[in-house]
C-alpha cells in the first residue's frame, strides 16, 4: 500500500486522535458516579467447570484479553493483526455492546498511522510496541480518542504526530537528555498502570538488576553525605532493596513489574530536578544551579531591614529558621527526608520551649508572695510567657499535620508560604515566636527577680550578680 493510499484510508476513518500521557489522563479521577447494574441472581449449573459455562463474552470481544491491575481495575489488551509487534490497551469497558465497533475504528487508525511511520523508515519487526486508547463518545457527535504509544525496547513514549510540551504536560527541558528522561518517566508510568500482560519474559532481568544497583548507590550516598541528591533516604533504600531481593526470581510477575515501574518512575522524576546527565547537573543538595531573580532593589532593601529587625528582636532565632528553610528549598526542590528532619526538629524545639515556659509560669506564683516584687514587670513577664506558650501550642498543632508530607506536598506548602519580597522571613519569624517570646519573658522574669533581690541585698550586689548572669548569657545565646 502506498503512502497516498494510507493517507486516504486514514481520512476515511472519521475518528479524531488526541495525544495524551499516563500523567495527563488523570487515571485516579472518576468524573461521574455510576448507577450500579446487578447480574442475575442465579448461578448456572457447572459454572466455571463446564466449557459452555466458563465465560459469557460475546464473539465480537473475544479478541480482547482481560487483565486485572494489582489495585483491582481491569484493562483489556488486543494484539494487532496488521502489526503483531503492537498491542492495544484500554481501560474502557470492552464488553459493552457499543464499545467494540468504535474501538475497532480507533485501532485501525492507529495501525494506519504506524504504517505511515514504517514508510518513513520505522522498523516494525524488531520492536515491542503498545498503544493506549481511551475512547470518548463525542457528546452525540463523532467519537474521538485519546492515545499514546510506548516502545519497550527504547523505554519511551511517542505519538503519531508532532506534539508540543504544553499539550502533553511536559516540563521545560534544558537538553535533549532531560526531555528523553521525561519520556522514559512516562514510559514507566504506563508500565505501572498496565503490568499484568507482559508474559513470561516480563521486562527482562537486566532492568531489575540495574534498579537494585541504583538503590544500593543511593543508600551509601545518603549514609556518607549530608548533601546527597538521591531521591530516597537510606532507610527507604534499605526497605526497597529488601523487597527487590525477595522478588528477584519473579521478575515476570505483574505485581513485581508494578513495583519496579513505580520505583523507576519516582527515581526519574527526582533526577529531572537535579538536571541528571545535563551540563547543569546538581551534584549536592545545597547547590543552587538556577539563577535567582533579584527582584526590585527597594524590595530587597526592605527585606534586609526586616531581616535585621527580626533577628534583633528574636535574638537571632528567626535567622536560624530562615537559613533552614532556604536550605530546604534550594532552587525550589524539596527532599522528603530533609523536610521530615526539619519538622521533627521544629516540633522538638517547640516542645522544649513549651515545657520551659510552663515551669517559668509556675515560678511566677512565688513572686507575688514577696512584698518587694514589681507587679507591672511581673505582668509583662507573665504575658510574654503566656504568649510563648500559646504560639508553641498553635505551631505544634499546625505542624503535626505537616510533618508527614511527601516531597510534592512539602513543595506546595513552601511555595505557598514563600513571599516574593521577603522569601521565608515572615514564616521564619512566626516559627521563632515561641522561643523569642520565651527569652523576652525570661528577661522580664529576671528583671523582676533583680528588683526583689535589690530590695534585700542592695543595688550594688544586685548589679554584680546581674553582670555575671549577663556574661553567662552572652556565652550561651550565640550557641542557640
Amino acid at each position: 500500500m502506498t503512502t497516498n493510499e494510507n493517507a486516504h484510508d486514514t481520512e476515511q476513518l472519521q475518528v479524531a486522535l488526541y495525544a495524551t500521557t499516563p500523567d495527563t489522563r488523570r487515571r485516579y479521577d472518576k468524573p461521574t458516579l455510576t448507577q450500579l447494574e446487578y447480574i442475575d441472581k442465579v448461578i448456572p449449573a457447572g459454572l466455571r467447570c463446564l466449557p459452555a459455562c466458563t465465560s459469557s463474552t460475546s464473539s465480537s470481544t473475544k479478541a480482547w484479553s482481560r487483565h486485572t491491575h494489582p489495585e483491582g481495575r481491569p484493562y483489556f489488551v488486543l494484539v494487532s493483526i496488521k502489526f503483531p509487534s503492537l498491542k492495544i490497551l484500554t481501560e474502557d469497558w470492552i464488553p459493552s455492546a457499543s464499545a467494540s465497533a468504535t474501538h475497532t475504528r480507533v485501532v485501525q487508525k492507529i495501525e494506519l498511522g504506524l504504517g505511515l511511520l514504517r514508510t518513513g523508515g520505522m522498523d516494525m519487526q524488531n520492536v515491542n510496541l503498545e498503544a493506549f486508547i481511551e475512547v470518548q463518545d463525542g457528546g452525540g457527535g463523532e467519537p474521538y480518542a485519546f492515545y499514546y504509544l510506548i516502545n519497550h525496547a527504547s523505554r519511551t513514549i511517542f505519538w503519531l504526530q508532532e506534539v508540543g510540551f504544553e499539550g502533553i504536560g511536559l516540563r521545560d527541558s534544558t537538553s535533549d537528555e532531560l526531555r528523553d528522561m521525561q519520556l522514559e518517566e512516562l514510559y514507566w508510568k504506563h508500565v505501572e498502570h498496565f503490568p499484568m500482560h507482559l508474559g513470561p519474559d516480563g521486562l527482562g532481568k537486566d532492568r531489575f538488576d540495574a534498579l537494585a544497583c541504583v538503590l544500593a548507590h543511593g543508600k551509601i550516598d545518603q549514609l556518607t553525605s549530608r548533601d546527597s541528591t538521591f531521591a530516597f533516604t537510606a532507610e527507604k533504600c534499605a526497605e526497597f532493596l529488601d523487597v527487590l531481593n525477595t522478588s528477584q526470581d519473579r521478575t515476570a510477575d505483574g505485581h513485581v513489574i508494578w513495583i519496579y515501574a513505580r520505583l523507576w518512575h519516582e527515581l526519574l522524576d527526582a533526577r529531572f530536578y537535579t538536571f541528571y546527565n545535563d551540563k547543569n547537573a546538581r551534584i549536592t543538595r545545597s547547590q543552587a544551579v538556577v539563577a535567582a531573580d533579584g527582584g526590585h532593589p527597594s524590595a530587597a532593601s526592605s527585606a534586609r531591614i526586616f531581616s535585621g529587625l527580626a533577628s534583633l528582636l528574636s535574638f537571632n532565632v528567626s535567622r536560624k529558621y530562615t537559613c533552614k528553610l532556604n536550605d530546604i528549598f534550594v532552587d525550589q526542590v524539596v527532599y522528603e527526608g530533609v523536610w521530615d528532619a526539619f519538622t521533627a526538629r521544629c516540633i522538638k524545639d517547640w516542645s522544649v520551649t513549651l515545657h520551659g515556659t510552663t515551669m517559668c509560669l509556675l515560678g511566677h506564683g512565688f513572686l507575688f508572695l514577696l512584698p518587694t516584687h514589681n507587679p507591672a514587670v511581673a505582668t509583662i513577664s507573665a504575658g510574654l510567657l503566656v504568649s510563648s506558650f500559646l504560639t508553641a501550642k498553635i505551631l505544634l498543632h499546625r505542624y503535626d499535620s505537616l510533618k508527614d508530607l511527601n516531597a510534592v506536598q512539602a513543595y506546595e506548602y513552601l511555595n505557598n508560604t514563600c513571599s516574593p519580597a521577603y522569601k521565608f522571613q515572615l514564616v521564619a519569624l512566626t516559627l521563632a515566636l515561641p522561643e523569642a517570646l520565651q527569652i523576652w519573658g525570661l528577661l522580664a522574669f529576671l528583671a523582676n527577680l533583680g528588683i526583689i533581690f535589690s530590695g534585700y541585698f542592695g543595688m550594688v550586689v544586685t548589679l554584680a550578680v546581674g553582670a555575671v548572669v549577663g556574661l553567662l548569657g552572652l556565652g550561651v545565646l550565640p550557641a542557640r
